[in-house]
């Protein structure tokens, strides 16, 4: 991999000791052992906004030490390094601060957490699911943690289905499953509505019968 070399005004920009310094990072998600999925693409978002993706994927490569621009690049991969680990638990810091670069880092983060099969994240994600009560929280609460962990879920698993049919048969079993799952871990006050929901039309989804039992609830 060759050494970054400034080759337009933007590249200049990146790379140029007089670059105006990126704003701080606002933290909201903190890394800890049970979401680096969200953290990591919260990161790379939000480092990407600031033009600085190339520190975390290695495409701003550190030059040698008698380039003009070694300093600078110092700098810029001290404050990326900086956003990752302000944004992690005491412990993980404990663990990462002496890494040398922001890619390193980032790769380390990678190794911890992901094991680069999406089936243990997946076998989690749906053992979450299944775990996730309403307990006496509000109905829409206890839908929407439901709903982030089926989105992540949709993102991670891949279709088995060839043709149009079978992408609209898969489609409708599985949105059927996540009606079952949400009715199985509702308060029992909720028990009426349990029971209008299965005797609808089973093509519905899940947000689909959220929204009429809204309705029923303020109705009753």
């Amino acid at each position: 991999m060759e050494t970054f070399i400034p080759t337009s005004p933007e590249d200049s920009r990146n790379l140029s000791s007089t670059s105006t310094p990126s704003p701080n990072i606002i933290i909201t998600v903190v890394l800890d052992d049970s979401n680096y999925p969200l953290w990591s693409q919260l990161m790379d978002m939000r480092i990407g906004a600031r033009n600085k993706s190339g520190y975390l994927t290695g495409a701003t490569v550190k030059p040698p030490t008698t380039d003009p621009h070694y300093d600078t690049w110092i700098t810029e991969n001290k404050k990326v390094k900086r956003w990752l680990i302000e944004s992690m638990t005491l412990s993980l810091m404990q663990r990462f601060i002496r890494l040398e670069s922001a890619r390193e880092i980032w790769d380390a983060a990678l190794r911890t957490f992901y094991d680069g099969s999406d089936d243990t994240c997946l076998f989690e994600l749906h053992q979450r699911s299944f775990s996730t009560k309403q307990l006496d929280r509000p109905l829409s609460t206890y839908y929407n943690d439901l709903l982030t962990i089926f989105q992540e879920i949709d993102h991670r698993m891949s279709s088995p289905a060839t043709t149009v049919n079978d992408v609209v048969n898969t489609h409708s079993s599985l949105a059927r499953m996540r009606v079952y799952n949400f009715l199985s871990a509702v308060d029992s006050e909720y028990d009426h509505v349990r029971g209008e929901i299965l005797r609808k039309d089973p093509k519905r989804t899940l947000r689909e019968h959220m929204r009429s039992s809204v309705v029923t609830i303020n109705s009753a």
